[in-house]
């Protein structure tokens, strides 16, 4: 299973956006406009850490993915 959220960088509500993740359980997830406050909520979310261990984000991207299964040759 795959998800795509588009985060907003003005979005602040992380409790939400994580809840969501984890009822959808994705194998791979790919988040759009990931600011630093963004990064920052989503590091310490120990469902993330556990479940999808594995995350590939560019400093000059906004683009986050996060993924069960070990990845490579990631071009953001």
């Amino acid at each position: 299973r795959m998800v795509q959220m588009n985060l907003s960088t003005r979005n602040t509500r992380y409790d939400q956006a994580t809840t969501i993740i984890q009822t959808l359980r994705p194998d791979i997830l790919t988040l759009e406009e990931v600011s630093a406050a963004w990064r920052n909520a989503l590091a310490k979310n120990a469902w993330l850490k556990r479940n999808l261990p594995y995350k590939a984000q560019s400093v000059d991207s906004q683009t986050s993915i996060y993924s069960r299964y070990p990845i490579s040759n990631i071009h953001i």
